[in-house]
């Protein structure tokens, strides 16, 4: 015991001698980091704003959604040249740039008054964006900042029409602070950044000591990047609809709940899966795979690594997978912008009607049916104890 905990010392103060030794290229590690977590920050913050940016912007559901189109492209444009025509050089500056780049765009969005500038920003944020990896600490702080900015709405709300939620949405609204406070967070990062980058320069690593660096590491960072690009999926899909969903639903929660449920979605998510990329032996695995259910980035990632016994999947490759990815973000917007125009509900005929049955008597049309109140109770129980009518029989 006395022999492991002092293993367990030494290696850590080997590794405050790797960044004392390392200083600048520690330093601009957590930069990265950081950046990564302003570009989720801006992915996530869409969905908790999305209704207040529809009624500042004065556009449909069906509208606002399809300028993730646009975004989407912007992203698929930048993968695809970062994938197929990169080049080894210097990144700093680029870099730099981008993070400029980002903090106008978020300074701008909830500046948009009218359809066409937030269809450009919206481009421009796509390719921004596009540049920057992901990192899921950004989505779910997201959600816990737009909060409190969030005018007080729901779906229920009266007498009022839509114009006159959409007037009082604009005249309340301080939809500017989510996306301000990411932007001056951002101009930071980008200030000291721009300092290391001028200022502490340092050795670039030789070619042989990058060729030993990739031996060693590359089965691992290959297996780690295919994983959470194909494990991303799911996430990048579902998330920006999931507060708008259950504001104009049945659901009828307000906007605050949205938020906080897809702060817990996200949070679960990032949870998970660095749990489960974590695993290093077949329990972990089971475990994980029990754990995250119907979680399809466990089928994605396992079946990754499957493909990847039987061919070499090379960086064209995961550059048209992850494409692939993306390009489902083309297909969907439109068609859940134009379900949330008409009712969110239309399609969800099993829980609505049921939870309608049980939940409150008076609603005698759930099914388009008028039942008395002994046809009722004799439904509701069937339902609640499937058993009961053998039972009576018997």
């Amino acid at each position: 015991m006395h022999s492991k905990i002092v293993k367990e010392h030494e290696n850590f103060a080997h590794i405050i001698d790797e960044i004392k030794a390392n200083k600048i290229i520690f330093a601009k590690s957590i930069l990265a980091s950081l950046m990564s977590f302003s570009q989720n920050y801006l992915e996530s913050v869409y969905g908790p704003t999305l209704l207040d940016l529809k009624a500042v912007i004065g556009a449909s559901f069906e509208t606002i959604s399809s300028f993730l189109i646009l975004k989407t492209i912007g992203e698929i444009i930048c993968c695809v040249f970062e994938g197929f025509f990169r080049k080894e050089t210097n990144k700093e500056p680029f870099l730099f740039v981008t993070l400029i780049f980002e903090l106008i765009i978020a300074a701008l969005i909830p500046k948009c008054r009218n359809v066409w500038s937030f269809l450009v920003i919206d481009f421009l944020l796509g390719i921004d964006l596009g540049i920057l990896d992901a990192c899921d600490m950004g989505s779910f702080i997201a959600p816990l900042i737009a909060k409190p900015f969030l005018v007080p709405l729901t779906k229920n709300v009266g007498h009022e029409n839509e114009t006159q939620i959409i007037r009082r949405i604009q005249e309340k609204s301080l939809i500017e602070w989510p996306y301000a406070i990411i932007a001056i967070f951002i101009l930071v990062i980008a200030i000291v950044f721009g300092m290391f980058c001028v200022f502490c320069r340092y050795k670039s690593i030789s070619v042989v000591e990058h060729q030993n660096l990739e031996q060693n590491e590359n089965i691992t960072c290959k297996s780690l990047k295919k994983r959470v690009i194909i494990g991303s999926s799911p996430f990048i899909i579902c998330r920006n609809y999931l507060p708008t969903f259950v504001v104009i639903s049945n659901f009828k929660l307000t906007k605050a709940e949205g938020a906080m449920m897809i702060f817990v979605f996200s949070l679960c998510y990032s949870s998970l899966t660095l749990f489960f990329l974590g695993s290093q032996y077949e329990f972990g695995l089971w475990l994980s795979v029990l754990i995250l259910g119907v979680r399809v980035s466990c089928i994605y990632s396992l079946t990754v690594d499957y493909v990847a016994k039987i061919i070499d999947i090379t960086p064209v490759i995961m550059t048209l997978i992850l494409v692939g990815i993306l390009s489902c973000e083309i297909v969907y917007p439109p068609i859940i912008g134009k379900f949330f125009e008409k009712d969110p509900n239309t399609n969800l005929k099993t829980f609505p009607r049921i939870n309608k049955l049980i939940t409150s008597r008076e609603h005698s049309y759930s099914l388009n049916f008028k039942y008395d109140n002994k046809i009722f109770k004799t439904l509701e129980n069937a339902i609640l104890n499937p058993l009961s009518h053998f039972d009576s029989k018997t």
